[in-house]
């Protein structure tokens, strides 16, 4: 859909404003990015809220738990302050354990009148049906201009972040900003092209820097997948002095998140070897450079042993338990992907 949809969205939601207080709102979009960018600019044209009046919920380790609901039942307790409302923001309600869901039904069922809850979500077919059932949903359109825009701005270098635009659009509103130097960027990305396996010391120090930030999702996104490149072709035993080396930078991150992040990458690079071995057709490529770089034509895929990978990354990506065994995971992550390659 084109921008005109989605600050048509806006204006419906600001002139129901008042209709809808005493409701339960669920922005449904196809990434969270896009769900903030929305609501704040949403909150940013309510006149006279004040940030007192409002209360963000967002997920901590992966989940929101009961403790949270604790917070939103003192919160709506009283009448707003400065503003017309109280508005309360749950990213990801699809992050809420059954716990905090079950406690959460009666919130979202009868909101204050003076209230309105605010949830965003990308997996609205994973939430309960009790949830759903008391909540009003709204999907937000795309905004296709951002992509057009980072197209015409890095032109060559746009080839090569196109794949973010399918799980991780807030890169591409970072490239879109101001805040972000087109040259330096190409500068860093060709570095990391030139990797080998003499660069072992420079990748693990990427891996630990914080993928919080879009400018570093850049760094480590393709610094992962050239450590495909140099590992899948090392020996067996240079293979798992990397693996015992990678574990290492436990310390130095936070582990969840890193693993469900690496799992997200795994899983483009499993499909598109998959699609390499099964169409020609390169429109139905995430990230067509990793066709180059690994040269997928030119390798034989393990077809049962990457859909299986596949299954478990995303079950990674997926799960609201963040009590992995690190070190574990990494082996298993890394093996599993290089069995997918038959070498």
């Amino acid at each position: 859909m084109s921008d005109i949809y989605y600050n048509k969205s806006l204006e419906i939601i600001l002139r129901a404003k008042d209709k809808l207080k005493g409701s339960s709102i669920c922005f449904v979009s196809e990434n969270i990015f896009v769900s903030q960018i929305f609501l704040k600019e949403l909150l940013k044209s309510i006149p006279h809220l004040n940030k007192l009046d409002i209360l963000y919920i967002k997920p901590e380790s992966g989940n929101i738990k009961i403790d949270k609901i604790r917070e939103i039942e003192d919160f709506i307790l009283y009448k707003p302050n400065y503003s017309e409302e109280r508005i309360i923001v749950i990213e990801e309600i699809d992050k809420l354990t059954q716990e905090a869901a079950n406690a959460a039904l009666k919130i979202f069922e009868e909101p204050p009148y003076y209230s309105i809850i605010f949830t965003t979500t990308t997996k609205w077919n994973y939430l309960l049906p009790t949830i759903k059932s008391r909540l009003i949903r709204f999907d937000i359109p795309f905004i296709s201009s951002v992509v057009d825009e980072v197209n015409k701005k890095f032109e060559d270098l746009f080839f090569i972040l196109d794949f973010f635009k399918y799980k991780d659009m807030d890169v591409f509103f970072y490239l879109n900003s101001e805040q972000n130097n087109a040259d330096e960027i190409n500068k860093e990305i060709s570095k990391i092209s030139n990797f080998d396996e003499n660069n072992l010391g420079d990748i693990i120090n990427i891996m630990k820097i914080p993928i919080s930030y879009p400018e570093n999702k850049i760094k480590v996104s393709f610094t992962y997948f050239k450590m495909w490149d140099i590992i899948i072709k090392i020996s067996e035993k240079d293979f798992f002095v990397f693996l015992k080396k990678i574990a290492t930078i436990k310390s130095d991150i936070e582990t969840y998140p890193f693993l469900k992040y690496i799992s997200y990458l795994g899983t483009v690079l499993i499909r598109d070897l998959l699609v390499s071995q099964l169409s020609s057709k390169w429109k139905f490529f995430w990230n067509k450079p990793l066709v180059y770089l690994f040269g997928f034509n030119n390798i034989e895929a393990n077809y049962e042993e990457s859909v299986l990978t596949l299954d478990y990354l995303n079950n990674i990506m997926s799960s609201k338990v963040s009590n992995f065994n690190f070190e574990m995971e990494i082996i298993n992550h890394f093996l599993r992907i290089k069995r997918c390659f038959i070498i």
